[in-house]
């Protein structure tokens, strides 16, 4: 399956997600903020970023600019998980590959995943 990076900065939320796609066969590191996203990616490059965009430190705006900035990376899937964003007040994500909000059925993220992989 394959190497998925949960940049989340709720504990529940993040344990959640890892916990739902292990379950799914995916291996699934997970991260805090948008910093740590960032080395995660530079050190073991995931398939998928499943990303929230208000983090601390560096935001999840800053990741997906850093990520599609580097051509090495180009093709790393970018799902933005958020309760808040809007292409309007947060256009960075329409250089996501989806932008699925909160709360998320897990058949459909799941779902969603297996899709974009």
């Amino acid at each position: 399956m394959a190497r998925i990076l949960v940049a989340e900065d709720d504990d529940l939320t993040r344990y959640l997600l890892q916990l739902t796609l292990e379950q799914h066969g995916h291996t699934v590191d997970t991260v805090s903020n948008g910093r740590e996203a960032i080395q995660t990616v530079i050190a073991n490059p995931p398939d998928l970023i499943m990303l929230d965009l208000i983090m601390p430190g560096l935001d999840g705006m800053d990741v997906i600019r850093t990520v599609r900035d580097v051509p090495e990376y180009e093709a790393i899937r970018i799902i933005v998980v958020t309760g808040t964003a809007t292409p309007e007040n947060f256009p960075e994500t329409t250089e996501a590959d989806l932008v699925l909000h909160k709360p998320i059925p897990i058949d459909e993220l799941v779902e969603q995943i297996e899709g974009l992989l």
